[in-house]
């Protein structure tokens, strides 16, 4: 089980609006139940957009297309039919 932190923090009323809804919407317990669903997409949008760019840099590195080659290398695929 994580161990919880109590965070006080003042924010935009709309945004606070917004998380009552969703928090009711989704039938949460609680206003921190709300964000820290909230944090979690933030976390992996990020890690997703992190991954993109780590991707492309290893593609456009070249690196890619020489692991490509060795990708299979001691792999065999064989039909049992």
């Amino acid at each position: 089980m994580a161990v919880k932190v109590q965070l006080s923090a003042q924010i935009d009323a709309e945004l606070a609006h917004y998380l009552d809804l969703y928090q009711e919407q989704h039938q949460l317990e609680s206003l921190a139940d709300a964000l820290e669903q909230a944090i979690t997409a933030l976390r992996v949008q990020t890690l997703e957009r992190e991954y993109t760019l780590a991707a492309q840099e290893w593609e456009d590195s070249g690196e890619a297309q020489v692991w490509g080659s060795t990708a299979n290398d001691g792999l065999s695929v064989t039909d049992n039919e």
